[in-house]
């Protein structure tokens, strides 16, 4: 599959939930200043804002880099003591 093909299906996928009851709201991706993905693991989540990076030109903000990394950067696991001890 092709970046562009990729695109595509993403605004594709987009349209389709603006066109149904209840879904996304507004104007297109690009007009969006902040996108907020959640979901469970393995959903695709790292996946869709490194292609917002790509695609659309978004800044990719992982919220579980502390806790991925926090064995490697000693910041990182105070802050994640900090968090589960609070």
């Amino acid at each position: 599959m092709t970046m562009e093909s990729l695109k595509q299906r993403w605004d594709e996928w987009v349209i389709s939930l603006k066109n149904k009851k209840g879904g996304a709201s507004g104007g297109s991706i690009k007009s969006a200043q902040i996108v907020y993905v959640f979901g469970p693991m393995g959903t695709g989540k790292s996946f869709t804002g490194d292609y917002m990076t790509v695609m659309h030109d978004y800044h990719h903000v992982d919220g579980d880099i502390p806790l991925k990394h926090m064995c490697l950067v000693p910041e990182y696991k105070e802050l994640m003591q900090k968090t589960i001890l609070e």
